[in-house]
């Protein structure tokens, strides 16, 4: 009996030692550069709660895209021209609510707020900056913004919003313009903006940096208030964008029928 009970012993060991020699060893593979394609699952020990942690990151570097919710824009008055009317696009107030508290006695019951929440996103733009000003192409509304600096502060000033409306297979560049020595002469959907739209050019002065594309920080502020039913009442937010040279710029909507203003914060 005993050297069947040492048999069965030494048989279970044979098969532990078997299983930690490939059979049933999972080996997890820690990379500094993950494979931005793959799908990672992450697996917990038996007993403990299981989660499972799945990334889908494509990464697409020419062309990023981020989704129609991601970004508000709302519709100052353009320079001028009606055939480049700026793009109507709401204000920006999201579904999603601040937490707030309610003192009962001595406890606290969380309620929540109907003033809507910031909005934050990564998102992708076209950026080029001229003597009096910028052009940012947002590419998730397809809109081009134009910052006009005023003449007295080049750190403030008026921001339009125009629709996207350059088709390579119709509008090409007038190569007959050249821009003076270090300055540029801005090309595809700036270029059609900068020449079509009455006194943009003027405005604007010649490109002092070529167009180039990147993704960055966005973030938007709603406004309005709470009335007396605590109920909200829409009004007027602010933009935030961030530039290449990390320049965060403030772009406020205006009251009704404006132009909106920007000014940079940082």
């Amino acid at each position: 009996m005993r050297k069947m009970l040492l048999s069965l012993t030494l048989v279970g060991a044979a098969l532990l030692l078997g299983a930690c020699n490939g059979q049933l060893v999972l080996e997890r593979v820690i990379t500094t550069t993950p494979d931005p394609n793959q799908i990672i699952i992450t697996a917990t020990p038996q007993g403990a709660a299981s989660t499972e942690a799945e990334t889908a990151t494509v990464a697409q570097a020419s062309t990023p895209t981020v989704g129609e919710a991601a970004l508000v824009a709302t519709t100052p008055a353009p320079v001028a021209s009606a055939s480049n009317t700026a793009e109507a696009t709401g204000s920006g107030s999201g579904a999603s609510a601040i937490p707030a508290t309610v003192t009962v006695g001595a406890a606290s019951t969380p309620t929540l707020s109907p003033f809507p929440t910031e909005t934050r996103q990564e998102i992708y733009i076209a950026q080029m900056s001229f003597e009096h000003g910028y052009m940012f192409w947002i590419q998730a509304r397809k809109i081009v913004w134009v910052l006009v600096a005023d003449s007295s502060n080049p750190n403030v000033g008026d921001w339009y919003i125009y629709n996207d409306t350059f088709d390579e297979t119709v509008d090409k560049d007038d190569p007959s313009i050249v821009a003076p020595d270090g300055k540029y002469v801005p090309r595809r959907g700036f270029g059609k903006l900068w020449l079509e739209v009455s006194g943009l050019r003027d405005a604007l002065g010649w490109g002092v940096t070529p167009e180039f594309g990147l993704n960055t920080s966005y973030r938007y502020q709603p406004g309005g208030y709470l009335d007396s039913d605590n109920k909200y009442v829409q009004g007027p937010g602010t933009h935030f964008i961030t530039t290449l040279y990390n320049e965060v710029y403030a772009l406020s909507e205006p009251e009704s029928g404006g132009v909106g203003r920007w000014q940079r914060v940082s």
